[in-house]
């Protein structure tokens, strides 16, 4: 088996229990034999935002009790470290920052983000949004890799959908703390 299969860990995105809590989605998740989960962004933000610290160590402790690996999480999806207003661009980067900081508490492996929030119109548009997302990230990724987070850029549709603008990023921002989540279906609709 090639290093790449031997990583490649099949999960289940706690979503399809969005109407649960982050705690009853995983019992459940793991009720059903799973061993891998994607905390969706909507349960990691039940658990982290304006909740007292506990609240992320009980979480914790529930998935260390069932066996669940928290194999990747997702930033919101609005989450937009790359837009043109730099005040925003420095407020998400700033959470961005927490993000991973509550990631490596929860032992959480893998932070997906999506680098626009809706697909941008011109090429110029993109080509400028690519540019000041890989301006943010180098400043973001190498504090990833040194928390044991990587930050995972999602494929998304359109140009954003192209891995070779993926890889560039990634080549350019040239940090293990940076890598691709690879979504089949946005694949497929690409």
């Amino acid at each position: 088996m090639s290093n790449a299969a031997e990583r490649l860990k099949l999960s289940i995105w706690t979503t399809m229990y969005w109407e649960l809590s982050p705690e009853d989605a995983c019992e459940h998740i793991a009720s059903l034999g799973w061993k891998h989960i994607d905390l969706s962004a909507e349960h990691i933000g039940e658990i982290c935002d304006g909740q007292p610290p506990e609240r992320l160590e009980r979480a914790r402790e529930c998935l260390r009790r069932l066996g669940l690996t928290p194999w990747q999480t997702h930033a919101p999806m609005d989450l937009y470290i790359g837009h043109a207003d730099r005040r925003t661009a420095e407020e998400h980067l700033e959470f961005l920052r927490r993000r991973l900081a509550q990631c490596a508490r929860m032992a959480v492996r893998n932070i997906v983000i999506h680098v626009i929030p809706r697909e941008l119109k011109t090429l110029e548009e993109n080509l400028a949004s690519k540019t000041r997302n890989i301006e943010m990230l180098k400043r973001v990724a190498d504090a990833a890799a040194k928390a044991g987070v990587t930050i995972a850029i999602e494929n998304l549709t359109g140009y954003w959908g192209e891995i070779g603008v993926l890889r560039e990023v990634i080549e350019k921002v040239g940090s293990p703390g940076l890598g691709i989540c690879f979504d089949t279906s946005h694949a497929n609709v690409q």
